[in-house]
């Protein structure tokens, strides 16, 4: 299953918007499409309208779509392909609207949130979707792992504001809550206890299953783990590795051969063990059928703002890796970053617009190309055709007026130039290279024959 469409009518800033997630142009790598626009274009509430719908449970979190429907017209449906729709409205009664994209049949799954001012509404042609959802909610890690269900699919979403806070294990132990339990909440989906205690009871096992002679079993115990470690080190550039003090049964982590409590890592390096420390634990707690291993598997990964707290050396790197690295998921994922989008070289780029009355739109999807310069980015994608800090964009621009107003033959325009660009050159050596080129080309228009 993959989110082919989404359809969002009165939810956000959103009248009414249809947004299509086109194949991905390669294969061998991650499905990724990207959101971006300013401020209030409706990132977040996209990511949060798929969520949305796959979320009928609070057991998968809060429904953060739910706040965002405006009146008893909203609706946010994911189209899921050709085996399942999803859909979440204001209010359990009436049909769906019938200019829906391939109109959802109105069938309620049965389950309320919000005291029954919203609904949920499935319609499938098969049972995988419904069979998932099932599944998931009524997952128990206390099922003996033989007869745990065994999963093809799950889905999984993080938040913009992210962080791993330092906590105290008691002693190694198996997490015993459900590997979907907030899967799909944005806010609470890390869990840095659970995570601490996850890594702790894995080197527990692997150390018991080293004693007993078991080789192999210590290897696949130990193999999440050094994933992890793999791609943080790869994304940042930095040596880390998870480290388990038996002195205090702590997880801490190794930054450069330093070892330091989780609470006290650097805010991008948090920002980037949250999640991916969180999704691999997931992927791994979670029984998949012929027992794929967890970097192959089939997922959906809603980020939002995947570029929050990086360095641009960082937001350089961090789709690329693990685009490479989960090359059959799909990530949707929100940013602010040109350096983010300009990394990504085989994708979907979504670019969302606001205009003045606070209404959002999106323009049709562009294929992410290799080459692109973040120059180029920023004008033609972001629509920030300014390069310098706003006082010189300011200087620029009185510069250029006093140049047009001396070229139509206004005879006090041409000195008032000079003089901003005597300011401007006094800015830097790229500004008085560019103010001479433009002062250049101003002679030669002035002092050219009439």
């Amino acid at each position: 299953m993959r989110v082919e469409r989404i359809y969002l009518r009165h939810v956000g800033p959103f009248n009414e918007a249809t947004i299509t997630l086109p194949p991905p142009p390669q294969t061998g790598l991650a499905d990724v499409q990207l959101l971006t626009g300013p401020n209030g274009a409706g990132k977040s509430t996209l990511l949060y309208a798929i969520a949305g719908a796959l979320t009928w449970n609070s057991r998968f979190g809060p429904d953060l779509c739910a706040s965002r429907l405006r009146d008893s017209e909203s609706v946010a449906v994911a189209d899921l392909g050709p085996t399942a729709k999803v859909g979440i409205r204001a209010g359990m009664s009436g049909q769906l609207p019938a200019e829906l994209p391939d109109p959802l049949d109105d069938r309620l799954l049965g389950m309320q949130q919000g005291g029954g001012h919203v609904g949920y509404y499935l319609w499938t042609s098969d049972n995988d979707f419904s069979n998932y959802r099932n599944r998931a909610f009524s997952f128990s890690a206390k099922t003996p792992p033989e007869s745990r269900p065994r999963f093809s699919w799950a889905a999984f979403a993080y938040a913009g504001l992210r962080d791993v806070s330092e906590v105290q294990i008691e002693a190694p132990s198996e997490p015993g809550d459900n590997p979907f339990e907030n899967s799909l909440s944005f806010i609470h989906t890390a869990d840095t206890k659970r995570l601490a205690q996850w890594v702790a009871n894995q080197d527990f096992k692997r150390l018991k299953a080293k004693e007993a002679g078991l080789a192999e079993t210590a290897e696949q115990l130990q193999r999440t783990i050094r994933q992890m470690e793999g791609i943080i080190s790869e994304i940042t550039g930095i040596a880390f590795a998870f480290v388990t003090t038996y002195e205090d049964n702590n997880v801490r982590v190794q930054i450069n051969g330093k070892v330091v409590p989780l609470g006290l890592m650097p805010d991008g390096l948090k920002s980037i063990v949250s999640w991916i420390a969180d999704l691999l634990m997931r992927l791994d707690r979670i029984p998949w059928i012929d027992d794929i291993p967890p970097l192959e598997r089939q997922f959906l990964l809603l980020l939002d703002e995947v570029d929050i707290h990086l360095h641009p050396s960082w937001q350089r790197r961090v789709l690329p890796i693990v685009q490479r690295m989960f090359p059959n998921a799909q990530i949707i994922a929100s940013t602010h970053s040109p350096f983010v989008i300009c990394s990504l070289n085989h994708g979907w780029v979504h670019s969302l617009k606001v205009n003045a009355d606070g209404v959002a739109t999106a323009r049709e999807p562009l294929p992410a190309c290799e080459g692109d310069s973040y120059i180029s980015v920023l004008e033609e994608i972001m629509e920030v055709p300014e390069w310098y800090d706003p006082e010189t964009e300011d200087l620029l621009a009185k510069f250029r007026q006093f140049r047009d107003a001396a070229y139509r033959g206004d005879p006090a325009a041409e000195p008032s130039a000079r003089g901003i660009a005597e300011q401007i050159a006094a800015r830097g050596s790229e500004l008085r290279f560019m103010i001479g080129r433009e002062l250049s080309q101003m002679d030669k228009q002035l002092r050219q024959p009439a």
